[in-house]
């Protein structure tokens, strides 16, 4: 009995540490619980910060990359500028003017900064004037998109036909929307209009013709297919002998009236006049010669124009 007495005061006592025996080992669960929540989250951050780590390094290359275009770009220019400089002359503050105007129309209009400077460095070769460069540029590379010109085309052909013609440099521009507006109208292209004129406009500013004058020939005669070379040389040699019949009283000075359908008095007033609508009468009398008893070419051989009719 004794003996049975102390074995149930002892599970009785045993009994007594179930409960934070219990506890304890609750605790230790929650403890694991706990630290395997803390390494999901240490998980978590590191995941993070490597995610962070990525973006950084994403950010970095990009603006590595804009920081590469950027001086890119600028060593371009200086390139581009160096040509520049080369050819237009001028104070530095006027270069300063100048380089800034320049690569303000590049941003405007998208062209790239090179073939700004291009168009720039041709006006200075063509001896367009330091203050009118960024207005020439900017009507050129119009041009360049408006036309079937290339930008330096049409500022080297320009240039060249205001050396020939005079003009101020405010007057390119009108020059070259005449141009756009003769090729939408006339069967022909603004490449080939200027390719005439440039030909024709030697014995045209002689004449006493404007530069509009030129144009309106030019795209007449190549809207019927007359290349520039012929046609060029066509015109300009029959101007020059209706100017030298009528300075001197030459003795066809009446065969070119009369197949104008004037009187030598009339055609020497009309020529001096208006050379180009003097000159126009004679090219639509030509196409009626037979009123005068004559063919075309009959008048053309009489008058010594025996080249390209």
């Amino acid at each position: 009995m004794a003996d049975r007495s102390v074995r149930y005061k002892l599970i009785a006592d045993l009994s007594g540490f179930s409960g934070p025996i219990k506890n304890a080992g609750e605790s230790v669960k929650k403890l694991g619980a706990d630290l395997t929540s803390l390494d999901k989250s240490g998980s978590q951050m590191r995941a993070g910060l490597i995610t962070v780590g990525d973006a950084a390094g994403k950010i970095a290359l990009v603006s590595a990359a804009g920081m590469g275009a950027g001086i890119k770009a600028a060593m371009d220019w200086e390139t581009a500028w160096t040509g520049v400089v080369k050819t237009v002359e001028g104070t530095p503050a006027e270069l300063a003017k100048l380089e800034d105007g320049l690569r303000g129309i590049a941003t405007e209009t998208g062209f790239a900064h090179s073939e700004v400077a291009a168009v720039a460095e041709a006006a200075g070769q063509l001896g367009i004037s330091t203050g009118g460069v960024e207005k020439f540029t900017k009507t050129m590379l119009d041009m360049g998109v408006s036309t079937n010109l290339t930008s330096e085309e049409a500022a080297t052909g320009m240039a060249r036909l205001r050396n020939i013609m005079g003009g101020t440099e405010d007057e390119i521009r009108n020059t070259g929307d005449a141009m756009v507006a003769l090729g939408n109208n006339f069967a022909t292209t603004e490449g080939e209009i200027l390719a005439m004129s440039q030909r024709a406009a030697g014995a045209g500013r002689q004449a006493g013709l404007s530069t509009a004058d030129v144009l309106g020939l030019s795209a007449a005669m190549s809207s019927v297919g007359i290349e520039a070379e012929a046609g060029g040389s066509a015109i300009s040699t029959t101007m020059k002998r209706i100017g030298k019949e009528v300075e001197t009283g030459g003795a066809q000075l009446d065969l070119f009236a009369k197949t104008a359908g004037m009187s030598a008095s009339e055609f020497k007033a009309a020529w001096e006049a208006d050379a180009a609508g003097a000159l126009t009468e004679f090219v639509a009398g030509l196409g009626d010669a037979e009123r005068t008893g004559m063919s075309t070419n009959a008048v053309l051989r009489k008058l010594g124009i025996t080249g390209i009719r």
